[in-house]
């Protein structure tokens, strides 16, 4: 077994520290393998989290507007995306993040 470098994340108390409900799926490295993304639920809604590999600082989070549930994102081979599975109105599709635009 290997040892524990980093968390993704972890549940606290402390209001100054990023609190999620739980990792909802594996996640997925970047191109470069600095940051990772996962996704998570926090106060009930999905969220997707990127976090800075070497610092564990989370560099972005997005809210998917109109898909309420989503996992299991893949970044593009540029880095320049991200896709998630997502679930709206019981159909799932695939779905595009743009991480310049943020949409």
């Amino acid at each position: 077994m290997g040892d524990i470098i980093r968390q993704a994340a972890v549940r606290q108390k402390d209001g100054h520290i990023d609190e999620y409900d739980y990792v909802e799926s594996a996640g997925a490295w970047s191109p470069d393998s600095k940051r990772f993304a996962f996704s998570g639920v926090r106060n009930g809604d999905n969220v997707l989290i990127i976090k800075e590999v070497l610092t564990g600082k989370t560099v972005d989070e997005f809210f998917m507007e109109g898909v309420p549930a989503f996992q299991n994102p893949a970044w593009s081979p540029d880095g320049k995306t991200i896709v998630v599975s997502g679930l709206v109105n019981g159909q799932t599709d695939l779905y595009l993040l743009n991480l310049r635009t943020k949409k």
